[in-house]
């Protein structure tokens, strides 16, 4: 739904997923992404930080920081990041 632009419709999936299973990190990933689809920064951000424990979150959610001026944020992002996807 998300990727046919379906943007009302996969939110309501996405958040209804996150109700049965308030945990679901890769439902809290793909409504960062769709958030960021529809321009909705701070609700991305709000997202990706329910999906902590994914690297590519942690990607995002550096990214998303940097872009808005949160530039300590950004990094300590950036950092988790990099521990996750390479813990040595």
């Amino acid at each position: 739904m998300q990727e046919a632009g379906e943007y009302p419709a996969a939110e309501e999936h996405y958040r209804h997923a996150l109700t049965v299973e308030p945990d679901n990190v890769l439902a809290a990933f793909n409504l960062g992404t769709l958030f960021e689809d529809m321009g909705q920064v701070q609700e991305a951000i709000d997202a990706y930080k329910r999906a902590s424990n994914l690297a590519d979150a942690h990607y995002n959610l550096s990214r998303l920081y940097e872009l808005v001026g949160e530039h300590a944020e950004a990094l300590k992002h950036l950092k988790t990041y990099r521990s996750l996807i390479d813990p040595h």
